[in-house]
């Protein structure tokens, strides 16, 4: 299995990422990053645990129209966006029209926009930079109970 990143084909264990047995359950990730190398990398961990991506785009009004149309059983979701609305607005819209997931993913740790997170009932809140196993545990919570399709 190789990687194409950046138009280069590279080895997974050239990133320092070693492929790992599937996941029991198989989620549909939708992956709202705006920075083009973190959601590559998001990307790269998410399908090499065995988890299917079903779209990746950078702005809160895209993230939204993609979960009401691809169903995704999990987000993983930045705060801060290109466009206007920011991931805690998108997750907002997210949460009220789907039964996925949110997962944040994000570089902000003062409280207040913790809090604001915390709002629109995640599954988690992850402070970049993130690994492998915390992605997982996270994809696995938000799946628990719901038997996501393989």
């Amino acid at each position: 299995m190789s990687l194409e990143i950046l138009g280069c084909s590279l080895q997974p264990y050239a990133l320092g990422i070693q492929p790992r047995a599937a996941a029991l359950t198989v989620a549909r990730v939708l992956i709202v990053e705006d920075d083009v190398l973190q959601a590559d990398n998001l990307e790269a961990l998410v399908t090499l645990r065995g988890h299917k991506i079903c779209g990746s785009v950078r702005t809160g009004e895209a993230a939204v129209a993609l979960a009401k149309a691809a169903a995704p059983d999990v987000v993983l979701m930045d705060v801060a966006l290109a466009g206007s609305m920011d991931g805690i607005e998108a997750a907002g819209h997210i949460r009220s029209q789907a039964t996925c997931g949110v997962i944040f993913i994000t570089a902000y740790g003062d409280r207040a926009k913790t809090d604001s997170m915390w709002q629109v009932n995640p599954i988690a809140v992850l402070t970049k930079p993130v690994g492998e196993s915390e992605i997982q545990a996270a994809i696995e919570q938000a799946t628990l109970g719901r038997g996501a399709p393989s």
